[in-house]
């Protein structure tokens, strides 16, 4: 059953929602979101992404802000062309066998059609009520044009969105948070961060075995006039149909802050100022006092991040949509030059006084961290239970990552977390 965004304003519900928007209908027949009107009323030039594949995702640089490399594979082209040439290729196709795709703000874009969408507004869920505007993103309207089987690689957002068709056919994929260790996401530390690595179409069981236990997504195909409303950090693989345009809005929402204020905890000054052998001790002691308190076990956390994120990077080769690529593996194993397992200190050998003053630092920030994580929980209604848990672990999964970033580095993540996880599970065996 269709419901409006009135409707869902102040606590939407934590799953996707078909809408039906009067506005959607307004601005189909218009006539303005047409490849043909479009053609004519864009400036004189686009500067769209080019691909050889049908997949396209945002990624940061490459190596960028201590950033894992990436691979050149299925790397995403921008290139200039005048609008009615874009447009030819999206909707006739390219004869070269490229794919196009364009994204921008409408504001940005084309700030005198804005009076055409003058309602946009309305498509905001308004969770921002209350809250300092600083801590905010502001709402903003979105077109989306590609021809047709171009596909968003499955990921998520951390804001409201509002998805509406003006044109053509997209259909969506919607998977919950907590099938996050099962579509593999790249870690925060790589530059394609929330986005699937497996390839939809050819899944490598051998480097990604727990897409298999992938159940079947949540399907809604979007047809002119068509409305969803996406939650924030649910997946969506979203392919055009046919040759399509979209427009969005993204607005705030109570989980995202939550989450946020999360992550804006401070590591503590004093880890970083360690001895660099003592810091993955850090992270596994901060690990035991932040799981229990959301109800996970530590040294399953662990164990679910590398071996979902890391291993088919690191463990068997880098990846791009599945596929092994040699030149950046040898350029990852470059780029870890010091063997930093080695020097990665146990629990037990933490000298007493360092040890209780890690404990005390860690255990202040996990105990923050939670209450936050539990908050963003709490924005959750009741019967998402499900949905809200696996939320919880993927963010926490996130803050973990984000520790682990700032004090081991991004080149020597893996072998420090393995190390990590070893000598978790030596200490749990020992325990029992």
């Amino acid at each position: 059953m269709s419901q409006t965004v009135r409707a869902l304003c102040g606590r939407p519900p934590y799953f996707p929602v078909r809408l039906a928007e009067s506005v959607a209908t307004k601005w189909v027949s218009s006539g303005v979101w047409t490849p043909s009107f479009l053609s004519e009323n864009l400036g004189d030039s686009l500067t769209v992404k080019r691909a050889t594949g049908r997949f396209f995702m945002y990624a940061e640089a490459s190596g960028a802000n201590g950033m894992l490399p990436d691979s050149d594979a299925h790397k995403t082209d921008l290139v200039t062309l005048k609008p009615r040439d874009f447009f030819s290729k999206v909707v006739d196709g390219d004869p070269d066998g490229h794919r196009y795709y364009f994204t921008a703000p409408v504001m940005n874009l084309i700030p005198k059609l804005m009076p055409q969408v003058e309602e946009w507004p309305s498509l905001d869920l308004q969770e921002a009520e209350g809250v300092e505007p600083w801590k905010c993103i502001r709402p903003y309207l979105s077109v989306w044009i590609g021809g047709q089987d171009v596909t968003t690689q499955a990921h998520y957002d951390v804001a409201n969105n509002v998805f509406i068709q003006v044109y053509g056919e997209k259909e969506f994929w919607c998977y919950p948070p907590s099938e996050t260790s099962n579509l593999h996401v790249f870690p925060d530390a790589h530059p394609r961060a929330r986005k699937s690595q497996v390839d939809f179409d050819r899944p490598d069981a051998s480097l990604f075995p727990r897409f298999a236990n992938l159940p079947p997504p949540l399907k809604f195909v979007l047809r002119p006039g068509d409305a969803l409303y996406i939650p924030p950090f649910w997946f969506h693989h979203v392919r055009a149909l046919t040759p399509s345009i979209s427009l969005n809005v993204f607005s705030e929402s109570r989980i995202k802050l939550a989450a946020a204020d999360a992550f804006q905890v401070p590591l503590p000054r004093y880890l970083m100022e360690m001895d660099p052998a003592y810091r993955a001790a850090a992270i596994q002691l901060f690990v035991r006092a932040l799981a229990p308190r959301l109800g996970l076990d530590p040294t399953a956390l662990l164990a679910d991040l590398l071996e979902s994120r890391y291993k088919p990077l690191f463990g068997a080769g880098h990846t791009v949509y599945g596929r092994r690529d040699p030149a950046a593996l040898a350029q990852l194993r470059d780029a870890m030059r010091v063997p930093a397992a080695s020097g990665a200190a146990r629990v037990a050998e933490l000298p007493a006084e360092v040890r209780r003053e890690v404990e005390g630092c860690v255990g202040r920030a996990a105990e923050g961290a939670a209450a936050h994580l539990g908050r963003m929980q709490s924005a959750c209604r009741a019967g998402e239970a499900a949905h809200a848990q696996g939320l919880v672990e993927t963010v926490a999964a996130h803050l973990v990552e984000l520790w682990a970033v700032q004090l081991l580095g991004a080149e020597q993540i893996y072998d420090q977390l393995s190390a990590v996880l070893m000598a978790a599970a030596e200490d749990d065996a020992q325990q029992q």
